[in-house]
């Protein structure tokens, strides 16, 4: 056990949000989820959203690590992004929040103390763990689906059955049958996992409610698989020697969750069992208890607070001064959205047609599922999941939301996919539908007054719908004002632009097939993977005419871009800036020999220094050639850095120009020896020229 007074002497929760009652409250729920873990080996940390979460259990890592510097840890995310954050803040957490250097969590640099892996799946996971063990883990919940198909993925399930039969030393082929039924090759796969983990000190599962509906035939494999691989009892093989090394892989367990539970207490203790920590808690589940007895058990466990705000010197809970537009209101509060467009009218009665046909045949009896009426909020075509597919994920942000894949997406889905593909072919734009077309008319006039909204939606295909219909209204808006800008003699030439948009938009935005599938892991936005350069598109008149390819033969925004950015074009520096120059207050064709001066040093000697600096921001390339602008900006770089180690009064704005401008560019495998530099330096751009005093005038305009 742990009191505040020793935590707080090792965390300080302040150090970013500041001092006050929320870094209390975050350093009382790490030492009390600490202390939980220390005599029930579970807790689970259910504060509301906003609280700060992530931050509290990495404080009960810390505070364990601190005590026990051997202590492991495996980190379950619910997806690869969220995976990526607890990554990032598990670094920040060790610059920021640890006091000082203990060489457990932090070191002496302020990066945490073991290296930070992200697993793609748990064959990867099982190959990362044999490298070293001695590291911190993080996985994610989707990769114990384990998706596949009976058609077409055979190669998937020889490639992780020869990653694990590489990985683990005395795994027998014939453990891994392939010609063994799906469940039982899943369940086999997940016992190998098991063998080839240590036993972590800690395992962390970020959304533990995903987890709910426990172990059962009719609920996901992905809670089979990862009770499995945490060595659940259950699991355990019947012939011992087939996997010798299988049993508990967690000494401890702490769940995380907003929504740990939706009414039912025995889905706290569903998510308990999955992890193979459910005994002692199984009166969660009796009928004959009452929900206050059952309470009071969990809070043996459970740490539950809610976001509060100081009115007037009374707090005050969310219910308290939140006020919601329960009357359905989108312009004004609480009064209903008046339909006065008859497409409108139109396309709601097909849909409400459409699912009361449903709901009258045999197989649903007028009973009501909860992925029922997935459309109501959103029109957007639906993905489908594949018959064969049960563990894959649906269309809502809670994938174990039902027990049947056919709940998960909405029973109504097919059929309002077929009417939406119909109305885009013939209109070429969504349908109408009555509250998002409210919702773009208070969001549309963001581009002209710059206000910011946030909207919260509960359908993922939501927010592709609204984007397309912002683009479309954005589209309305600009290609008018363009128009109203433009002398009329060039009208006939820009609509044809226009026509040209038109017709390469379509392709592109409408033919998208409407039997996408889910795959093991839900699609993410992953930054390691878009393109360094944005290279537009056709989602908008912009993206297109600015920022993408744009038409052949008109002096687009994608036209100048490529003759004033691309690499190996005649002015591709002619928009970077002579940082240096201006720096030093000078112009080009002067600034070598004014740094020179500055620096105290011969020209040759500058020169030499230059080329050594800026090895670390040139790539290796075994042809040794360089673009002037790679060469300029590696020059820009390297003369702030000699600026900075000089220590006078400009060295502290050289360092700040070369962290903003040029860390980024700092190469993970440099060039040994960067080429000969002249001037590099001298560079005339836009910006210089813009500076001039004689320029003032163009300057006021632009």
């Amino acid at each position: 056990m742990i009191g505040l007074e020793t935590a707080g002497c090792l965390l300080n929760f302040g150090s970013r949000i500041g001092k006050g009652p929320r870094a209390e409250e975050q350093l009382e729920g790490a030492v009390a989820i600490h202390n939980m873990l220390e005599k029930h080996r579970v807790a689970y940390l259910a504060d509301e959203v906003g609280m700060g979460k992530t931050y509290v259990a990495l404080g009960v890592l810390a505070l364990f690590r601190h005590f026990h510097p051997d202590f492991k840890v495996l980190i379950i995310a619910p997806r690869k992004n969220i995976q990526k954050k607890w990554m990032k803040e598990m670094a920040n957490f060790a610059e920021h929040n640890v006091r000082f250097t203990d060489f457990r969590n932090r070191t002496i640099d302020g990066q945490p103390t073991r290296p930070l892996v992200m697993c793609e799946n748990l064959a990867d996971l099982v190959h990362e763990v044999a490298i070293d063990p001695h590291r911190d883990f993080f996985a994610r919940m989707s990769s114990f689906s384990l998706g596949m198909s009976d058609k077409g993925n055979q190669g998937r399930r020889k490639s992780w059955r020869r990653s694990l039969l590489e990985d683990i030393p005395g795994l027998k082929p014939a453990c891994l049958n392939l010609k063994a039924g799906k469940d039982e090759f899943k369940t086999n796969f997940a016992r190998a996992v098991c063998c080839a983990l240590p036993v972590f000190d800690l395992v962390i599962i970020d959304e533990g409610h995903n987890l709910k509906h426990g172990l059962g035939t009719q609920v996901a494999a992905r809670n089979r698989v990862l009770a499995a691989v945490l060595g659940h009892p259950d699991y355990k093989p019947g012939n011992h020697r087939e996997f010798p090394q299988y049993g508990s892989r967690a000494k401890r367990v702490l769940f995380l969750s907003a929504t740990p539970l939706e009414g039912d207490y025995g889905q706290i203790w569903n998510q308990l069992n999955v992890a193979g920590l459910g005994h002692g808690f199984e009166k969660l589940t009796r009928d004959d208890l009452d929900d206050e007895a059952k309470k009071n058990l969990v809070a043996q466990i459970l740490i539950r607070r809610v976001t509060s705000l100081k009115v007037a010197g009374t707090v005050l809970t969310k219910n308290q001064y939140r006020r919601e537009w329960r009357g359905g209101g989108v312009q004004r509060h609480d009064e209903p959205i008046v339909v006065s467009d008859p497409r409108q009218h139109l396309i709601v009665a097909l849909v409400q047609k459409k699912v009361a046909e449903l709901l009258r045949s045999d197989k649903f009896n007028m009973s009501f599922q909860i992925g029922m009426l997935a459309s109501f909020e959103s029109f957007f075509k639906t993905a489908r999941l594949r018959h064969d597919e049960p563990d894959v994920e649906g269309n809502f942000d809670d994938p174990a939301q039902a027990d049947k894949p056919w709940e998960k997406v909405g029973i109504d889905v097919n059929d309002v996919n077929r009417m939406s593909d119909s109305y885009r072919r013939k209109f070429r734009e969504e349908m109408p539908h009555p509250k998002m077309d409210a919702l773009i008319e208070t969001l549309k006039d963001s581009w002209q007054h710059g206000r910011k909204s946030l909207v919260f939606v509960r359908r993922v295909a939501s927010v592709t719908e609204l984007k397309r219909k912002l683009d479309h209204e954005y589209d309305k808006w600009l290609i008018r004002w363009l128009r109203e800008k433009l002398p009329p003699e060039t009208y006939a030439r820009f609509d044809r632009v226009v026509r040209q948009y038109r017709d390469e938009q379509k392709p592109a935005k409408y033919s998208r097939s409407s039997s996408a599938t889910a795959d093991e892991d839900e699609p993410d936005y992953d930054d390691d993977l878009l393109p360094q350069d944005d290279e537009g598109g056709t989602d908008t008149f912009f993206a297109w005419f600015f920022r993408g390819k744009g038409p052949r033969g008109v002096i687009s925004g994608a036209n100048i871009q490529r003759r004033f950015i691309q690499q190996g074009t005649t002015f591709a520096a002619f928009f970077a800036d002579n940082f240096v120059a201006e720096l030093l207050k000078v112009e080009p064709g002067r600034v070598t020999e004014a740094l020179a001066r500055h620096l105290g040093i011969g020209t040759s000697e500058l020169l030499i220094k230059i080329r050594a600096k800026a090895a670390s921001y040139l790539k290796h390339r075994p042809s040794k050639k360089y673009q002037r602008p790679e060469k300029i900006e590696a020059a820009q770089a390297a003369a702030l850095e000699l600026m900075n180690e000089h220590g006078d009064e400009l060295a502290m704005q050289a360092d700040l120009v070369r962290r903003e401008r040029f860390e980024s560019s700092r190469e993970n495998e440099p060039v040994a020896e960067a080429p000969e530099f002249s001037d590099e330096l001298e560079v005339a751009t836009f910006f210089t020229e813009i500076r001039r005093p004689e320029q003032s005038a163009l300057r006021d305009r632009l």
